[in-house]
């Protein structure tokens, strides 16, 4: 994948998606290990739904930056020592295409 350029999953419209638990906007690639998922205002995904359809994108995925009406809501990192994904909650306010 050329991590130069970016590509973007999207729908017309916000859909429900029973893996993530919540409707979804778009899924931005950044980097073959970076993708961000937008979801409509007050939408929360499901972290392990989440990170199954990111690593269905991309299987070099560990990290994933989560935007919910814009604000930057979570951010999912995989711990390649322990092997273990987890959540941080970024600095609040953050509009979505601010440099991450």
């Amino acid at each position: 994948m050329n991590t130069k350029v970016q590509k973007e999953l999207s729908s017309n419209e916000s859909c429900w998606n029973e893996t993530l638990r919540c409707h979804w906007d778009s899924w931005r690639v950044i980097s073959e290990s970076h993708l961000i998922l937008a979801l409509p205002y007050q939408n929360v995904p499901d972290m392990s739904g989440t990170i199954k359809i990111a690593e269905s994108l991309s299987v070099n995925v560990d990290r994933i930056d989560v935007y919910s009406g814009g604000i930057v809501n979570v951010q999912y990192n995989f711990n390649h020592h322990n092997q273990k994904w987890s959540a941080l909650v970024p600095v609040k306010g953050k509009k979505l295409g601010a440099s991450v």
